[in-house]
């Protein structure tokens, strides 16, 4: 029960139950006789009216038109809902025992006819009429909402359907072929219909595969016309009576036509609109979007109009035709269209004299395949002829043809390397659509995403590793007809990060006294950045001249992204003086008396001028009161001395400091060659009665060795000479010994 009305059982049609006798139960609740029925004829008479008549598959071959007279049937198929279209992937095969199929034999003319309101027929094949295999009688009163969908329509010696005198009539999601007739047709005082999502293959029509005429607010969209053998692909308006040319037929909408013998969209109706249909490879004689008679307020927009027309074929097809012979429409309007690659003319618009011109047809903004706009010399391809106004127009395509998918998503992306990397870590998104065959493929960087079932958009997301530079994604996305659209996306990742560069040491080079410079090298600086540098350069370079003075040397470092550092060091070439050693030798005494009396012992250091003694001006030490004193240290000396160095080895080391590597200088003194010798007898100190002075000479050997970078470049030898005076306190007559028990020298270059 609802709102306290029983609501009408369903009525059941099986070709199997043929021959069962009335009350057979074949099913629950199913009763032959009752509810259950062998033909749809039966089912159709038993059937409450609003009711539905649910049939199952098999062959059914009505012996006389099914004329629909009851309000509110429901004819439901076994495939209801279910998209019949190959074009768009259907599962459904004509001719299947999955289908319920309903076979007019060659015999019928009409198989169903609808006289009544609310008639659904929706998942059926019928085939094989001899004339309109679904209509509608052509008389009062209106047929109210009739809607014929998801159904199989072939084999009709005239045309697939013909809806007359009907209100709010739709036919969608059908696949309709081999009509001798037209496929889909609305005429005959119908209004406020649709014609949408059919799919209409091998038409034979005289007139066209979807023909509206005579009729009232029709829209057709979102519809596949393909392989019309006879004449169009779509007529908008009546072809062979006047009365349409006043009348608003209705639109043409977002439908591909393709593969036509004469034109792809005709209109003979005022105030249409086409409006983002892609028709192309129409074969017309007239274009393949024709706007017939004197006709008013044409609409031609968002269009992709393009390939139509066969080089050499004896015919003369233009993309856009306005008006033929002495025909002429006003106030008509021809823009945001890609009219393209159409062999004899892009557009056309000029009547025969004697009729006078109307004003410029109104074709501004409009992509004619090349960005200079269409060519203006008639019989090439896109020209434009007549008093068109096609200034300005589009520099580049406009709307995205139907047929076509496309790459929605941006096709450039700029970010900054990751801190410290020559690359970014980089995520991205790639968007499709395609609003007519829907998308079921996309590939980027060799990787392929599959869509089952396939989808109108679709989202990818991406991500990965890129460095520093462009890299370039080739990416390509495929609907369901093999149409593609492909663009490169340019990934692209900045190095924000500048090299460092450290320049080495400033640097000394020593010349002889006459020569102006000298040739230098120096090392390359130390050079480190995120990418690979790839120019580090010094000015003036390693290996240049260089002038007596300093000269201030430049180095670059500079990246892949063009970034450059600089830092700075000084060369300085000197006119040299002879090398001299200055010589530190430590010196320590060793002193023998013999005596058995108190000894006092006092030093004083004297020049190497052994002839003039000078006497030391200072107190005497205390004795040291021991009865015997051996082996006594009585000074320890630093001795310092300067000595050329040799012609040689100062080239030597020159060669080595200018070539930056380093000098070691090593003195190996002879302790035990050293001479010592008491130069003259004890003499009386002045004004110390018992204190006697001594001086003493002591010869030291000294060998010096001279390496660079730790081999030895050159050696020579010296003899130190040194004089020491000793104020000593003993008796008269003690002998004294004297020795070197221990020399250090120091070596540096002065």
């Amino acid at each position: 029960m609802k709102g306290g009305f029983m609501m009408p059982s369903p009525v059941y049609v099986n070709d199997d139950w043929t021959g069962l006798p009335p009350g057979t139960v074949v099913g629950p609740g199913q009763v032959i006789g009752t509810n259950a029925f062998a033909t749809i004829e039966d089912g159709y008479t038993a059937v409450d009216s609003p009711g539905t008549v649910i049939v199952y598959p098999g062959l059914y071959e009505p012996a006389a038109t099914i004329v629909i007279s009851k309000n509110g049937v429901t004819f439901s198929g076994p495939q209801a809902n279910v998209d019949p279209r190959p074009a768009f992937l259907s599962t459904r095969t004509p001719g299947s025992t999955d289908e319920a199929i309903v076979d007019g034999r060659g015999i019928l003319g009409t198989i169903f006819r609808i006289s009544a309101n609310d008639i659904t027929i929706n998942g059926f094949e019928i085939r094989n009429g001899l004339s309109d295999l679904i209509d509608s009688p052509g008389v009062l009163p209106d047929k109210l909402n009739p809607t014929l969908s998801y159904s199989i329509i072939h084999q009709a010696g005239d045309e697939g359907t013909q809806l007359r005198n009907t209100v709010n009539a739709v036919v969608e999601y059908n696949y309709v072929f081999d009509t001798t007739g037209d496929a889909i047709n609305i005429c005959c005082d119908s209004r406020d219909g649709f014609i949408q999502y059919n799919e209409v293959n091998d038409n034979s029509s005289i007139n066209a595969a979807i023909y509206v005429y005579n009729a009232d607010n029709i829209t057709i969209q979102w519809n596949l016309v393909q392989n019309v053998l006879v004449n169009d692909g779509i007529k908008l308006g009546s072809s062979s009576a006047p009365f349409d040319v006043n009348r608003f037929v209705g639109r043409v909408l977002n439908n591909v036509v393709r593969d036509l013998e004469q034109d792809g969209i005709t209109v003979i109706s005022r105030d249409a609109v086409v409006d983002g249909n892609d028709v192309y490879r129409s074969r017309s004689t007239n274009g393949a979007v024709f706007v017939d008679r004197n006709l008013t307020n044409i609409q031609i927009t968002n269009n992709c109009i393009h390939d139509n027309g066969v080089l050499g074929d004896g015919r003369e097809t233009y993309g856009v035709r306005i008006g033929a012979l002495n025909n002429i429409s006003t106030n008509v309007q021809v823009n945001q269209n890609n009219i393209f690659n159409n062999i004899d003319g892009g557009l056309i618009f000029n009547p025969i004299p004697p009729q006078p011109p109307p004003g410029p047809l109104d074709a501004e903004n409009n992509w004619w395949g090349s960005p200079n706009g269409p060519n203006t010399m008639a019989g090439q391809s896109d020209s434009v002829v007549g008093n068109v106004d096609y200034i300005p127009f589009l520099t580049e395509p406009g709307p995205t043809c139907l047929s076509q998918p496309a790459i929605t998503s941006t096709n450039e992306i700029i970010v900054d390397n990751d801190p410290g990397e020559c690359s970014a870590f980089v995520s991205y998104t790639i968007s499709a659509s395609s609003s007519f065959f829907p998308i079921n493929e996309l590939t980027s960087a060799g990787e392929t995403y599959t869509f089952s079932p396939p989808q109108d958009d679709v989202t990818v997301e991406e991500e990965g590793v890129f460095p520093v530079g462009t890299t370039n994604i080739p990416i390509t996305v495929t609907n369901i007809d093999g149409q593609t659209d492909t663009i490169t996306l340019a990934i692209t990742v900045r190095d924000t990060e500048s090299p460092t560069i450290i320049c080495p040491e400033d640097k000394v080079v020593f010349i002889e006294t006459d020569e102006a410079g000298t040739v230098v090298t120096y090392p390359e600086p130390v050079v480190s950045d995120n990418c690979p540098v790839v120019a580090c350069f010094c000015t003036p370079a390693s290996g240049s001249f260089f002038p007596v003075g300093s000269t201030e040397v430049t180095c670059t470092a500079e990246d892949i992204a063009g970034r450059v550092t600089t830092c700075m060091f000084t060369v300085t070439v000197e006119q040299a003086p002879p090398n001299t050693l200055s010589l530190n030798l430590w010196l320590t005494l060793n002193v023998q008396v013999v005596s058995d009396v108190v000894l006092e012992i006092q030093s004083q250091p004297l020049n190497n001028d052994v002839s003039a003694i000078p006497l030391p001006n200072h107190d005497i030490r205390e004795c040291i009161n021991v009865e015997r004193v051996y082996d006594w240290v009585v000074f320890c000396r630093e001795i310092n001395r300067n000595f050329p160095v040799s012609a040689e080895c100062n080239l030597a080391i020159v060669e080595c400091e200018n070539a930056g590597q380093e000098i070691t200088i090593v003195c190996e003194p002879d302790p035990e060659a050293t001479i010592i010798t008491v130069l003259d007898f004890l003499r009386p100190f002045p004004d110390r009665p018992g204190v006697e002075i001594v001086p003493i000479r002591f010869q030291i050997p000294v060998q010096i060795q001279y390496s660079c970078n730790g081999e030895q470049i050159c050696a020579f030898d010296i003899t130190v000479c040194y004089v020491e005076t000793f104020v000593l306190c003993y008796p008269e007559g003690t002998e004294i010994q004297a020795s070197v028990t221990d020399v250090q020298c120091f070596v540096c270059r002065g």
